[in-house]
């Protein structure tokens, strides 16, 4: 395990950084950014699903803000995983959290169209 670098003069680090490779791990990057893929593809389907059927007039009233609610959820806890993607465990917790709002609105979507 390498240490990472002391802060700057001046600056304070508040709390300790645990980090996996100082560079980045290229591996690690390709199957984070796999699984943001399919994650992706399966919201990108299931949205165009839902925009259809909301431009058709079909969708129940509560539809269309859940289906955004939930879908920048997702989008936001990916976006957070490559934030912290030195960090060990904490990327991969953050896209398994990432893929629950997903299949929440895969789920609305099948069942309440």
């Amino acid at each position: 395990m390498t240490i990472p670098p002391p802060p700057l003069p001046g600056s304070q680090c508040p709390f300790p950084v645990r980090r996996t490779d100082p560079l980045g791990a290229s591996d690690r990057m390709l199957w984070l950014c796999v699984w943001a893929t399919i994650l992706g593809l399966i919201g990108s389907g299931s949205a165009l699903r839902g925009v259809l059927v909301i431009l058709a007039g079909a969708a129940p009233g509560w539809y269309q803000p859940t289906l955004a609610a939930v879908g920048l959820l997702g989008v936001g806890l990916t976006v957070a995983a490559f934030a912290v993607v030195r960090r060990d465990r904490l990327p991969w917790l953050l896209l398994g959290l990432a893929t629950v709002p997903l299949l929440v609105n895969v789920g609305l979507t099948v069942t309440a169209l």
